[in-house]
């Protein structure tokens, strides 16, 4: 049984939103935990009730963790009437449909935030902390995200093409059919995400790390891969002529 769970959700569960991310992550590390048979008596069917319970007190403490992001009422409030609120608490807050454009969040913690079709264009992000957001659809062409965690975030079918993503930390985020056409992704973690139908023209994508991405061949074919790390091994197909 905890077998079939396992498969079902690591293998036709896409990580749509934090918690299925965080359930992927931590039975990827219960199945590496929970032995196979050794051949002693009755020790598969202990193995096998272990690895059920834990699963059921995983579900239990994600539920748990992703409902306890808390925002500051205040902080969103200021962000209403100033499109500024750096260092803010926006744990958790619905900011989705937001007009953000030019917003200052500089530091801001957005963690589990929901962001769907929120219009953040030129908005300063440096330094905020967006790990688990639900940013679907949103738009971030020419927002300032130097040092943004964008750790285990939905940005499935969001905008942000031709942004500077240097060194970014994507790891585990949903980015299918994310356009970064023209983005600046050098040296950025890419590892575990999901970059099925991702427009990826022009991006200069040297010396990232897709080495456990999600992402077929064609879908690099339009990029600058020079040093990088894919599942097909170092890549340098478009490394500048010295």
């Amino acid at each position: 049984m905890f077998a079939m769970i396992s498969y079902y959700v690591l293998h036709k569960w896409p990580p749509t939103n934090t918690k299925s991310v965080m359930v992927r992550r931590m039975l990827l590390q219960l199945n590496r935990a929970v032995p196979v048979n050794t051949g002693e008596r009755g020790s598969y069917k202990m193995r096998a009730h272990t690895g059920i319970v834990r699963f059921m007190l995983l579900l239990f403490s994600v539920s748990a963790s992703v409902n306890a992001f808390a925002f500051e009422e205040a902080d969103l409030n200021q962000l209403k009437s100033s499109n500024r609120c750096p260092q803010c608490n926006l744990r958790g807050a619905n900011l989705n449909w937001m007009d953000l454009q030019g917003a200052n969040l500089s530091q801001a913690d957005l963690r589990g935030a929901q962001c769907v079709q929120t219009n953040l264009r030129n908005a300063n992000l440096s330094g905020a902390n967006l790990q688990g957001a639900n940013m679907l659809a949103a738009s971030l062409e020419g927002a300032v995200l130097h040092g943004v965690n964008f750790t285990a975030a939905n940005l499935r079918a969001a905008n942000l093409r031709g942004t500077d993503l240097r060194r970014i930390n994507f790891r585990a985020a949903v980015l299918v059919g994310t356009n970064f056409a023209g983005a600046d992704l050098s040296e950025a973690d890419l590892r575990d995400v999901w970059l099925y139908d991702a427009e990826l023209s022009g991006a200069n994508l040297s010396r990232a790390d897709l080495s456990t991405a999600k992402v077929t061949y064609h879908e690099l074919d339009d990029g600058i891969l020079c040093n990088t790390l894919t599942l097909w091994g170092e890549l340098s197909l478009g490394c500048p002529a010295y």
